[in-house]
């Protein structure tokens, strides 16, 4: 199809046109497209609206995709974190006691020694 919009010899074109009753209705609307200048204009605009609005659509979806994966990464840091803080107070706690029992055992010791 690109051949046949690209040729610009006449009796080429008039062959073609002879030879294949639809590439003659097919040349003519495109004739007709090149000389007005406007409409040209006008197709190509509305052609890159709507490939702007893909391209916008397509990054929209990208970013929400991106963001999706931030948020999943955020939660699991903070659960990781909480898991994480949960197990220091935990040691904490353990260490705590520890050292209650140990003050108790030296004060018990000290009991014994005087």
């Amino acid at each position: 199809m690109a051949y046949i919009l690209c040729e610009d010899d006449p009796e080429m074109i008039l062959e073609l046109c002879r030879d294949n009753p639809d590439f003659r209705r097919i040349y003519k609307e495109f004739y007709q497209i090149c000389r007005n200048g406007e409409r040209m204009m006008e197709m190509f605009s509305e052609e890159l609206e709507i490939m702007d609005r893909n391209t916008v659509k397509l990054m929209i979806d990208e970013l929400e995709e991106e963001l999706a994966d931030i948020r999943k990464k955020a939660e699991a840091d903070l659960a990781a974190e909480k898991r994480e803080t949960e197990i220091e107070k935990k040691r904490a706690d353990a260490a705590e006691k520890e050292n209650e029992r140990l003050r108790k055992e030296l004060e018990r010791l000290r009991e014994l020694n005087k």
